[in-house]
């Protein structure tokens, strides 16, 4: 039997065989290991727990009115009062009212013609004129107006004008609901100074002086007679009718 022929030179076993591990060409690196977590494990964040910031709003309409601070009432209401001069039995008299028992305010006493401003009256002598139509029904075509006199007040919150009228003669109509009793008051005997001081005590409970005269019976006070002396007896500035 013929022998195999011999290997080639330089082979041996071994050639053959794959090279060891650490000669064999590493091939292409793996990609490096991500610090992130796969994508499906990334969440979105959470939603934040602070409101969302609110939409922006038009600004506000610009108000006519002035601020409330001071849209405040007013601290009196307006009157007006006719001191009227008129004859009587021969001489020269104020015309007052005695105001009946009943009414809710200023019950009982004695005062000029007059009242409230009604929205209708273009002004304070249109107020003064109206209300002795309707208290005493004096006609507005027997009143010529004198003079415009200081205001007063009162301490039920009336801020009162005064005005100076004489009236022309005619009757007289007294409104039973706002007038007991008409009054003549000669000039004469304010001008004799009947005038008194006495104390009173007012609706807040405070102690205050006013003048005062009796008249027919009758006690004039107050603003009534303040008015009185201040323009008929010499004590403020003095009218001339």
């Amino acid at each position: 039997m013929p022998s195999p022929p011999a290997p080639p030179e330089g082979a041996g076993p071994s050639a053959a065989c794959p090279p060891p591990a650490s000669d064999r060409d590493p091939g292409p690196e793996p990609p490096a290991a991500s610090s992130f977590p796969p994508v499906a494990s990334r969440q979105p964040p959470a939603a934040s727990s602070r409101p969302p910031a609110p939409s922006p709003q038009p600004p506000p309409a610009v108000s006519s009115l002035p601020p409330a601070a001071s849209r405040q009432p007013p601290a009196f209401l307006d009157c007006a009062v006719l001191v009227a001069i008129l004859e009587h039995g021969g001489e020269e008299c104020v015309l007052l009212t005695k105001r009946p028992d009943t009414l809710a305010r200023y019950a009982g006493q004695v005062s000029f013609p007059g009242g409230e401003r009604d929205e209708a009256d273009a002004d304070l002598s249109d107020t003064a004129i109206r209300e002795a139509g309707e208290e005493v029904g004096i006609g507005p075509e027997r009143i010529t107006l004198l003079a415009e006199l200081p205001w007063r007040s009162t301490t039920i919150g009336h801020r009162v004008k005064p005005f100076l009228a004489r009236v022309a003669p005619g009757p007289l109509k007294p409104h039973p609901a706002e007038v007991e009793r008409i009054l003549y008051l000669p000039v004469s005997v304010l001008k004799s100074d009947p005038f008194r001081l006495r104390t009173w005590t007012d609706p807040q409970g405070n102690e205050r002086t006013t003048w005062s005269f009796t008249f027919e019976g009758l006690e004039i006070w107050g603003l009534t007679a303040r008015i009185l002396r201040e323009h008929f007896a010499g004590g403020g500035a003095k009218t001339k009718a």
